[in-house]
């Protein structure tokens, strides 16, 4: 991708506005501790600046689409073994299933995830999984906000500036 180096600038940018403002809430005593502030501002940059390339896992050539080609077979190969405790073919089987999927359902470039209703909703399972990782509600609604921020850094990039 082109623009995927200019994505991320972006979301690094949008992330840094948002860190300057958490030190502003925490100065005047919205964030009670350096380590909430710590702790917000690094999920602030990590998940606005993923959010800002994400939208581009439907283009088969951009970075992120093989990452993921990746981390979906084993993130359900890993959730079949530790948490359904399946056993080990049957958990390869899974992924491999979940990679012809990933690769074969995938929407054409620009269509359903070049949306805000996608944005939103990768927000939202980012909120859920880290809640069910983390068990911390603050922080996992925290991190889906900011994907779904940096997802619409993205949008608005591609639509409203001209490169």
């Amino acid at each position: 991708m082109p623009y995927m180096k200019e994505h991320i600038d972006s979301g690094i940018y949008a992330s840094l506005g948002v860190v300057l403002l958490l030190a502003i809430g925490h100065l005047r005593g919205f964030i009670p501790t350096a380590n909430d502030l710590f702790t917000m501002s690094l999920f602030a940059v990590i998940m606005i600046t993923l959010g800002s390339d994400l939208p581009d896992i439907d283009s088969r050539t951009a970075p992120i689409h093989k990452i993921f080609q990746i981390l979906v077979p084993g993130a359900v190969i890993l959730i079949s073994l530790v948490m359904l405790k399946l056993d080990i073919m049957l958990s390869l089987v899974h992924g491999i299933v979940a990679l012809v999927f990933y690769t074969k359902l995938m929407p054409g470039h620009r269509q359903f995830v070049h949306t805000m209703r996608a944005g939103i909703l990768s927000g939202g399972i980012v909120a859920i999984l880290l809640h069910s990782v983390f068990g911390s509600l603050v922080l996992s609604v925290w991190s889906g906000f900011c994907l779904t921020f940096g997802y619409f850094v993205h949008l608005a990039k591609d639509r409203w500036v001209r490169i």
